[in-house]
Parts: structure tokens; C-alpha cells; sequence
């Protein structure tokens, strides 16, 4: 089921940049509608989408080698019949557990997602 809906997600959205000036954030229903968005709205949309049908979902940000600021987050997603935290990096043309190599990183945090059913249901509406 994981690796369906990070399918599904990979196969409607592309991947693109925010503006060179600022950094843009949109909603998991705008980047369906819109087809598009960057590491933090794929993170945004597949972790509303797994949390809408029961899985538990944190987000791990990142900050690589020559990066002064956190550069990329990406979604873990943990998976129940082992309770191990698998990664699904949408940014990348990989398989669902892979990530940023750990040579790459300089340091990391990862947050609990806590969202009200607001955006389970908005990403629910526009499927």
C-alpha cells in the first residue's frame, strides 16, 4: 500500500523548484490540482495522504555538504509489521527507502507529523 500511493504520487506530480527569491509553500489539494511542487510540497501531500489511511508519517529535514541552511526534507513513513522507519524521497528517481546518502549530511532532524483531518479530507476531495 506504501509503495502504491508513493507510486501515484510520483506518477501525478513533478518535481519542481521554488522561485530563486523566496521559498513557496502550497497545499497538498494545489500541488494535485497544479501537478507540481518541491521536496516540502511532496512531503506535504504523501504525508496527508498516508496518514488518511492510517500510517504513521514523520518528516526528516536535512542540511548537505556545502549547505550553510537546511537544504531538503523528505517523509518517513513507518512501516507496521516491522515498526522501522522506512524514507520516501519523491525528489529522486528511486524506490521507495532510499535517501540522502549519510556521507552527504551534515545534520538532520526528524519531526512527528500531527495534522488535523483538514488535510486528509482536502487531498481526499480533489482525488
Amino acid at each position: 500500500e506504501i509503495g502504491a500511493i508513493f507510486a501515484e504520487v510520483r506518477k501525478r506530480v513533478r518535481y519542481t523548484w521554488d522561485p530563486l527569491d523566496y521559498d513557496a509553500f502550497q497545499t497538498p489539494a494545489k500541488t494535485l490540482s497544479i501537478h507540481a511542487g518541491d521536496c516540502d510540497d511532496v512531503v506535504a501531500l504523501l504525508g496527508a495522504m498516508l496518514r488518511s489511511v492510517g500510517y504513521k508519517v514523520r518528516s526528516r529535514v536535512v542540511r548537505t555538504s556545502g549547505n550553510s541552511t537546511w537544504n531538503h526534507i523528505y517523509l518517513l513513513v513507518q512501516v507496521p509489521t516491522t515498526k522501522q522507519w522506512m524514507p520516501l524521497d519523491l525528489t529522486v528517481a528511486q524506490p521507495p527507502g532510499w535517501e540522502v546518502p549519510s556521507s552527504m549530511v551534515q545534520e538532520l532532524r526528524d519531526f512527528d507529523v500531527s495534522e488535523s483531518g483538514d488535510a486528509a479530507r482536502a487531498v481526499s476531495q480533489v482525488m
